[in-house]
């Protein structure tokens, strides 16, 4: 437990380690889900190898966003996120 004045505040890190809660269970599943979409990654790239691994996080996440957040990821690319994206514009500073 941290102390700050009259307010205890638990520890963070195990908070997310105790899986028991639902605190818990959810950082572990985004955990488990930023592992996934790097072997997502590594597949789109040429390591089909990396595949097992996505189907090992499918396995092991327990929330239902997570399970949607996974299939949604199988059917997509890696590099979709930014396709579409407009041109990034910007000014640039006056010297």
């Amino acid at each position: 437990m941290i102390r700050l004045d009259s307010i205890i505040i638990p520890n963070l890190f195990q908070l997310i380690y105790i899986t028991t809660t639902k605190e818990g269970i959810i950082a572990k599943d985004a955990d488990w889900l930023e592992q996934a979409f790097q072997a997502k990654e590594y597949v789109d790239t040429g390591y089909p190898a990396a595949k097992n691994w996505i189907d090992n996080v499918a396995a092991a996440v327990e929330t239902e966003s997570a399970k949607k957040i996974i299939a949604k990821m199988r059917k997509t690319e890696f590099t979709e996120w930014y396709k579409g994206l407009k041109r990034m514009t910007y000014k640039k500073l006056k010297k």
